[in-house]
Protein backbone atom coordinates (compact mmCIF):
# COMPACT_ATOMS: atom_id res chain seq x y z
CA UNK A 1 0.00 0.00 0.00
CA UNK A 2 0.93 3.68 -0.27
CA UNK A 3 2.83 5.41 2.58
CA UNK A 4 2.31 9.08 1.69
CA UNK A 5 -0.02 10.68 -0.86
CA UNK A 6 -0.42 14.10 -2.46
CA UNK A 7 -3.71 15.67 -3.57
CA UNK A 8 -5.04 13.69 -6.53
CA UNK A 9 -2.87 10.61 -5.94
CA UNK A 10 -4.60 7.25 -6.38
CA UNK A 11 -4.93 5.29 -3.13
CA UNK A 12 -6.99 2.26 -4.20
CA UNK A 13 -10.09 1.24 -6.12
CA UNK A 14 -13.60 2.04 -4.83
CA UNK A 15 -14.39 -1.70 -4.88
CA UNK A 16 -11.72 -2.26 -2.22
CA UNK A 17 -12.41 0.67 0.14
CA UNK A 18 -14.90 3.53 0.24
CA UNK A 19 -13.56 7.08 0.63
CA UNK A 20 -13.52 8.57 4.10
CA UNK A 21 -12.24 11.90 5.37
CA UNK A 22 -9.67 13.46 3.01
CA UNK A 23 -10.49 11.13 0.10
CA UNK A 24 -12.89 11.03 -2.86
CA UNK A 25 -13.89 8.79 -5.79
CA UNK A 26 -13.04 9.99 -9.31
CA UNK A 27 -14.92 9.28 -12.56
CA UNK A 28 -13.06 5.99 -13.16
CA UNK A 29 -13.93 4.60 -9.73
CA UNK A 30 -10.54 5.15 -8.10
CA UNK A 31 -10.25 6.49 -4.57
CA UNK A 32 -7.96 9.55 -4.60
CA UNK A 33 -6.54 11.85 -1.96
CA UNK A 34 -7.92 15.37 -1.35
CA UNK A 35 -4.97 16.39 0.84
CA UNK A 36 -1.32 15.51 1.46
CA UNK A 37 -0.93 12.91 4.15
CA UNK A 38 -0.93 9.27 5.15
CA UNK A 39 -3.76 6.96 4.07
CA UNK A 40 -5.44 5.14 6.97
CA UNK A 41 -7.30 1.96 6.07
CA UNK A 42 -10.21 0.84 8.29
CA UNK A 43 -10.77 -2.84 7.48
CA UNK A 44 -13.83 -3.13 9.71
CA UNK A 45 -15.74 -0.34 7.94
CA UNK A 46 -13.96 -0.86 4.57
CA UNK A 47 -13.07 2.84 4.35
CA UNK A 48 -9.86 4.75 3.67
CA UNK A 49 -9.17 8.24 4.99
CA UNK A 50 -6.20 10.54 4.56
CA UNK A 51 -4.81 12.37 7.56
CA UNK A 52 -1.82 14.51 8.23
CA UNK A 53 -0.26 13.51 11.56
CA UNK A 54 -0.12 16.67 13.65
CA UNK A 55 2.19 19.48 12.74
CA UNK A 56 4.48 19.19 9.74
CA UNK A 57 8.03 19.39 11.03
CA UNK A 58 9.81 22.45 9.72
CA UNK A 59 7.00 23.82 7.57
CA UNK A 60 5.01 25.45 10.36
CA UNK A 61 7.99 27.02 12.04
CA UNK A 62 7.93 30.77 11.51
CA UNK A 63 11.31 31.90 10.23
CA UNK A 64 12.15 28.61 8.45
CA UNK A 65 13.72 28.91 5.00
CA UNK A 66 11.81 27.16 2.23
CA UNK A 67 12.40 26.55 -1.49
CA UNK A 68 9.79 26.37 -4.20
CA UNK A 69 8.72 27.14 -7.72
CA UNK A 70 6.35 29.92 -8.77
CA UNK A 71 3.33 28.40 -10.49
CA UNK A 72 0.83 31.29 -10.54
CA UNK A 73 0.95 35.07 -10.24
CA UNK A 74 -2.20 36.96 -9.27
CA UNK A 75 -2.68 40.72 -8.90
CA UNK A 76 -1.54 40.81 -5.25
CA UNK A 77 -0.15 37.33 -4.55
CA UNK A 78 2.50 34.98 -5.94
CA UNK A 79 1.70 31.29 -5.40
CA UNK A 80 4.68 29.01 -4.83
CA UNK A 81 4.71 25.21 -4.80
CA UNK A 82 7.07 24.27 -1.98
CA UNK A 83 9.43 21.36 -2.44
CA UNK A 84 10.95 18.94 0.05
CA UNK A 85 14.36 19.94 1.24
CA UNK A 86 16.12 18.01 3.94
CA UNK A 87 19.11 19.02 6.04
CA UNK A 88 20.44 17.73 9.34
CA UNK A 89 18.33 20.23 11.26
CA UNK A 90 15.41 20.81 8.91
CA UNK A 91 12.97 18.65 7.01
CA UNK A 92 10.30 20.20 4.83
CA UNK A 93 7.20 18.06 4.41
CA UNK A 94 4.81 17.42 2.78
CA UNK A 95 5.83 17.80 -0.84
CA UNK A 96 3.47 19.82 -2.96
CA UNK A 97 2.39 22.27 -0.26
CA UNK A 98 1.44 25.73 -1.53
CA UNK A 99 2.82 28.94 -0.05
CA UNK A 100 1.90 32.53 -0.89
CA UNK A 101 3.97 35.70 -1.15
CA UNK A 102 1.88 38.85 -0.77
CA UNK A 103 2.96 41.90 -2.76
CA UNK A 104 3.86 43.72 0.48
CA UNK A 105 6.23 40.87 1.49
CA UNK A 106 8.38 40.91 -1.67
CA UNK A 107 10.69 43.86 -0.88
CA UNK A 108 11.11 46.54 1.75
CA UNK A 109 10.37 49.12 -0.95
CA UNK A 110 6.98 49.68 -2.56
CA UNK A 111 6.26 47.16 -5.33
CA UNK A 112 4.07 48.51 -8.09
CA UNK A 113 4.16 45.62 -10.56
CA UNK A 114 4.14 42.10 -9.10
CA UNK A 115 4.77 40.57 -12.56
CA UNK A 116 8.12 42.40 -12.67
CA UNK A 117 9.30 40.68 -9.48
CA UNK A 118 8.63 37.01 -10.28
CA UNK A 119 7.88 34.88 -13.33
CA UNK A 120 6.05 31.58 -13.62
CA UNK A 121 8.61 28.79 -13.34
CA UNK A 122 11.10 30.78 -11.23
CA UNK A 123 12.81 28.92 -8.38
CA UNK A 124 12.69 30.95 -5.17
CA UNK A 125 14.05 30.91 -1.65
CA UNK A 126 11.74 32.46 0.93
CA UNK A 127 11.18 32.67 4.67
CA UNK A 128 7.98 31.62 6.43
CA UNK A 129 6.46 34.81 7.82
CA UNK A 130 3.35 33.28 9.39
CA UNK A 131 1.15 30.23 9.06
CA UNK A 132 -2.56 30.65 8.45
CA UNK A 133 -5.03 27.84 9.07
CA UNK A 134 -2.31 25.44 10.19
CA UNK A 135 -1.10 24.36 6.73
CA UNK A 136 -0.98 27.60 4.72
CA UNK A 137 2.41 29.31 5.01
CA UNK A 138 2.65 32.97 4.08
CA UNK A 139 6.12 33.65 2.74
CA UNK A 140 8.41 36.66 2.59
CA UNK A 141 11.32 37.46 0.26
CA UNK A 142 12.38 40.63 2.08
CA UNK A 143 16.17 40.56 2.44
CA UNK A 144 19.12 40.02 0.12
CA UNK A 145 19.31 36.24 0.73
CA UNK A 146 15.69 35.68 -0.40
CA UNK A 147 14.19 35.85 -3.86
CA UNK A 148 14.70 34.16 -7.22
CA UNK A 149 17.62 31.71 -7.21
CA UNK A 150 17.07 30.31 -10.72
CA UNK A 151 14.95 31.56 -13.64
CA UNK A 152 14.32 30.74 -17.28
CA UNK A 153 13.45 32.95 -20.24
CA UNK A 154 9.67 32.92 -20.79
CA UNK A 155 10.21 33.03 -24.56
CA UNK A 156 12.71 30.21 -25.17
CA UNK A 157 13.25 28.60 -21.70
CA UNK A 158 16.99 29.39 -21.71
CA UNK A 159 18.45 29.81 -18.20
CA UNK A 160 18.74 33.52 -17.41
CA UNK A 161 22.11 35.03 -16.48
CA UNK A 162 22.52 37.77 -13.89
CA UNK A 163 23.73 41.16 -15.12
CA UNK A 164 23.75 43.60 -12.24
CA UNK A 165 20.22 43.96 -10.90
CA UNK A 166 18.64 42.42 -14.00
CA UNK A 167 18.47 38.97 -15.61
CA UNK A 168 19.56 38.50 -19.21
CA UNK A 169 18.73 35.82 -21.78
CA UNK A 170 21.85 35.00 -23.84
CA UNK A 171 19.77 33.50 -26.66
CA UNK A 172 17.09 36.13 -27.34
CA UNK A 173 19.05 39.08 -25.83
CA UNK A 174 16.14 40.26 -23.62
CA UNK A 175 16.44 41.51 -20.04
CA UNK A 176 14.05 40.83 -17.20
CA UNK A 177 13.53 42.44 -13.82
CA UNK A 178 13.24 40.06 -10.83
CA UNK A 179 13.58 40.08 -7.04
CA UNK A 180 16.95 38.30 -7.16
CA UNK A 181 18.68 36.56 -4.24
CA UNK A 182 22.33 37.55 -3.73
CA UNK A 183 23.53 34.08 -4.80
CA UNK A 184 21.39 33.79 -7.95
CA UNK A 185 22.55 31.06 -10.32
CA UNK A 186 24.74 29.36 -7.71
CA UNK A 187 22.54 29.14 -4.62
CA UNK A 188 24.17 28.17 -1.36
CA UNK A 189 21.85 25.53 -0.02
CA UNK A 190 22.15 24.68 3.69
CA UNK A 191 23.55 21.26 4.55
Amino acid sequence: MVDFVLPGDKICEAEEYLPGRGAYVDEEGSVRSKISGTPRFNSAERTVSVSFPGRAPGINVVGSVVYGRVFQILSQIVLVQLFPYKTRRFRLVPPGMIGAIHISDIRREFVEDIWGEFGVGDWVRARIKRVVKRFYPQLSTVGKEYGVIKAYCPHDRTPLVRRGAMLYCPRCKRTFKRKIAFDYGDPRLPR
